[in-house]
């Protein structure tokens, strides 16, 4: 694809990087959370969408700020990878 040795290389070998322990952090949370939360929303008259946006979304807001602060120090503790 041509991308050794330039910037679109290297913002997409960084941005592409599933990190699984974030997936495993936000995957344990939504568990966590009781069915009875997406139960009472489906008996309000809420879709998937809505309930996903307006209940699931403000509970996650602490795991959804613990995987910036995480993804920040990974991505600052590889900026050595640019200059290789």
């Amino acid at each position: 694809m041509h991308l050794a040795g330039t910037k679109l290389g290297l913002i997409l070998s960084q941005a592409g990087g599933a990190h699984v322990i974030f997936l495993l952090l936000f995957t344990s949370f939504f568990e966590s959370v009781p069915k009875e939360l997406e139960e009472a929303a489906k008996m309000d008259g809420c879709n998937f969408f809505q309930t996903f946006f307006y209940i699931m979304m403000p509970l996650c807001k602490p795991v959804a700020t613990t995987v910036v602060i995480m993804e920040t120090i990974w991505a600052w503790n590889a900026f050595m990878l640019p200059l290789v």
